[in-house]
Parts: structure tokens; sequence; C-alpha cells
């Protein structure tokens, strides 16, 4: 049995939620405030401080003075070794709790809902509306299955080659198909 290490685990799910951030935040600078440019009182006489506009970031409502800027790239990768050591670790457990399912064909599936909760209802021991499910197909199978499986309430239907440790070790049991089982090898 292929052993994955916890710390090994935990980094390939936070390299995967890192991934997920976007990096789009973007503060606005004195240049960038809406806001008039008229001095906001004149430069001597009032025993008050010297100052231009209302979008100084001395003044509430003003700009943000070195703030972040955006486009910040928070991509990491894991290597194609360690993501399969953790994918098959994970898999194996899974196995090993009996929450793998193996299913024969889902391209005679419908792609509707009921006919994806009825097939899951079928394999799934106990299986109850809401109880997590992930789903892997294979590439032919996967519009089928996906329009099926959008609006169930706790499945998650995914490709083999979209596979990722975080959505297997938090996806409760695993159907796919005989096709998809070989992709994912």
């Amino acid at each position: 049995m292929t052993q994955a290490s916890p710390q090994l685990l935990a980094q390939a799910i936070k390299v995967y939620l890192t991934n997920q951030r976007q990096g789009t935040k973007h503060a606005k600078t004195r240049g960038e405030v809406a806001g008039s440019g008229k001095k906001i009182w004149r430069q001597k006489g009032t025993g008050k401080a010297r100052h231009g506009d209302r979008q100084a970031p001395l003044f509430v409502g003003g700009g943000i003075a070195h703030g972040p800027k955006g486009n910040e790239n928070y991509r990491r990768k894991l290597p194609k070794k360690m993501k399969g050591l953790v994918l098959k670790a994970i898999l194996q457990r899974k196995k090993a709790e009996k929450q793998i399912v193996v299913v024969k064909d889902l391209t005679t599936l419908q792609p509707k809902t009921k006919a994806l909760v009825k097939m899951l209802a079928k394999v799934v021991k106990g299986y109850k509306a809401g109880q997590k499910v992930t789903v892997i197909t294979a590439a032919a199978e996967a519009k089928l299955v996906r329009q099926g499986g959008r609006n169930i309430a706790g499945v998650k239907v995914m490709r083999a080659q979209d596979a990722n440790p975080y959505e297997l070790w938090r996806g409760g049991t695993v159907v796919m198909s005989e096709e998809a089982r070989d992709e994912l090898k």
C-alpha cells in the first residue's frame, strides 16, 4: 500500500487552495479616488497644515498610500510524482473504507438529474439527498453526467484528468466508471 505522509497531503491541499486565489485586489491611490482637485483651504494664515485636495491619504475617503496593487500571482505547483502519490494514497484509503464504487458505464445515463439520483441511490449504500458524493467521469461521459449532476446538492462531478487531492479528500463516496478508473491510472 502506498503511503503519503500527512505533511504531503497537507501540502497538496494547500497548493490546491492557494491556486484558487485570484490575486485581483487593488486599493485606489489618491489619483484614482473620485472627488474634486480643489485646494481645501488657503496655503497660509489658517493655522492648519498646508494641503492640496481631499484625496490625500491623510483624509477620510482619500486614497490609500502603498496599498495592494493587484495582479499578484499566487500559483504554486506540486510535482507530478508527489501529486500522483497523494492521489494514489487517497484513493487507496477510500477503497479501504469502502467509499469507492466503480460502475461499468456512465454513457448510457441520460443527462437528467432524476436519472443520476436514481443511479446514485442504486450504487451508493444508504444514499440520501445532500450526501457528499464525487462522481469521476471519463472524457466521453463528462458532459452527460455534468448536466445531470450540477443541480444535486452534495454531488461533485469531475473528469478523471481534473481529479485533485482536495476534492477527493473531502468528497465523501467516490463513484467512477471503469473508463475513468483507467484514465486515473
